[in-house]
């Protein structure tokens, strides 16, 4: 394993924890039980200290003191002379050192002391003229503190060596999903933005992925909204771009008069005009599209067909196409006007496109009640029954179709923000009918 690897600094970050852990619960535990061992023992000099206080306010110390002889606390008495008159321990040799020691201690106060290799717990005070010693041999309490000392290296180095086995192991299961992850993001392209599928991975990871599986998917409306915006106005702004060019041409084949060529600069502005609002009403609807709102207002019906037939002039001279225009006089409509000559833009557009040589292209529009109905007929290659449920989907093209399939959706989504139903009526080989009902 490399020193500088992510799995070595994991691994080892955690064992310096455990370590740290394991060393403070091993300390504590230890002292834990050290406190307890002596402080039984404390109590039970108390205890002893206690009894003869009450012996010697009854009688005298020596009548009744050999009832401790049984404990195996230790009893040391000497008079005011530093006579020894009492003792429970054999050993006369100890007793005389820890009644010199005692000389040095204060009194009442309970100390550890060492005579030769024993530890002795003890306490001292003079009562009716006895100096009295209480005291305990500590060699068996020392002796299981030690061993329990040891039982608890041994413990401690076992628990680090599978601690450490242990840390290693989820270290690196952890990584191997991190590993994991990292190969199934290397993977997704602004081309294929897959979600990552976290049924591979723990619950842990299952949450980490679903959020960049969501925040996937903002980018991937994000990219598409881009994508679709940037399809679309090319779309759109085809036909004016074709017109402007066509305009250009004639006029430059001859001189002209001057009227001429500003009438000519004049359709060449208005189209420029155009195509910027078309720019402004894609980009408000693509790239903001919850902040979008139609901008209402009265439009001359009359005047917007005749503004788009005049894009298209030059291909229906090319077709030899007779148009028909039945428009009640002066009729107008309450809706966004770019959007709308967008939607007979590409009507008209298709109505050309897929017309016969010679054919009729036929606008019709009268108001009833209410409602307006707009009607653009011709006398084309007709649309299949079955295609007719798909034609307004987005980049669907029927068998003889040309083209991106961008026209009748764009008009569906602009017929959808305006509140314009659309009707179609299609006969393969005789042609097709598309009404507008608004409202």
């Amino acid at each position: 394993m490399k020193s500088n690897s992510l799995k070595f600094r994991f691994t080892i970050q955690l064992l310096a924890i455990s370590i740290i852990l394991l060393s403070l619960f091993s300390f504590t535990s230890y002292f834990m039980l050290e406190s307890l061992v002596y402080d039984n023992i404390d109590s039970e000099i108390e205890k002893r200290k206690h009894i003869i206080g009450k012996l010697s306010q009854q009688k005298d110390l020596m009548d009744d003191i050999d009832v401790f002889k049984d404990y195996d606390i230790e009893i040391v008495i000497y008079d005011k002379d530093e006579k020894l008159i009492y003792k429970t321990i054999h050993d006369l040799n100890t007793t005389k050192k820890l009644y010199e020691i005692t000389k040095k201690l204060k009194e009442n106060t309970i100390e550890s002391v060492k005579i030769g290799k024993n530890t002795y717990r003890l306490t001292h005070f003079t009562i009716d003229n006895y100096h009295v010693i209480i005291f305990k041999n500590m060699d068996r309490a020392i002796k299981i503190l030690d061993t329990y000392n040891d039982v608890l290296v041994l413990l401690y180095s076992l628990t680090l060596i599978f601690t450490n086995g242990f840390i290693y192991f989820i270290v690196d299961k952890n990584l191997k999903n991190i590993n994991k992850l990292y190969n199934d993001i290397k993977e997704i392209s602004i081309l294929d933005l897959k979600p990552i599928d976290s049924n591979k991975y723990s619950k842990e990871f299952k949450e980490i992925i679903e959020i960049f599986n969501k925040l996937l998917n903002h980018i991937k409306e994000s990219y598409k909204k881009e994508k679709d915006f940037v399809m679309i106005l090319s779309h759109e702004i085809k036909t004016p771009i074709t017109t402007i060019l066509t305009d250009i041409d004639i006029t430059l084949r001859k001189d002209r008069e001057k009227k001429n060529y500003v009438e000519a600069l004049k359709n060449i502005r208005e189209l420029a005009i155009y195509m910027l609002n078309i720019f402004n009403v894609l980009k408000n609807l693509y790239l903001t599209k919850e902040n979008f709102h139609p901008d209402y207002k009265t439009v001359n019906l009359n005047q917007l067909i005749e503004r788009v037939l005049k894009m298209f002039e030059n291909q229906i001279k090319e077709k030899n196409l007779s148009v028909f225009v039945d428009v009640e006089e002066d009729l107008t409509l309450h809706t966004d006007e770019v959007m709308f000559q967008e939607i007979l833009q590409n009507l008209i557009s298709n109505a050309i496109k897929f017309n016969k040589p010679s054919g009729k292209l036929i606008i019709k529009a009268k108001k009833e009640e209410n409602k307006v109905k707009i009607t653009i007929s011709d006398t084309g290659i007709g649309i299949k029954e079955e295609d007719l449920k798909n034609i307004f989907d987005e980049f669907y093209k029927s068998y003889n179709s040309e083209g991106l399939g961008l026209g009748l959706s764009i008009v569906k989504i602009y017929s959808d923000l305006l509140d314009i139903k659309v009707n179609i009526q299609s006969q393969e080989g005789v042609g097709t009918s598309i009404e507008l009902i608004l409202s």
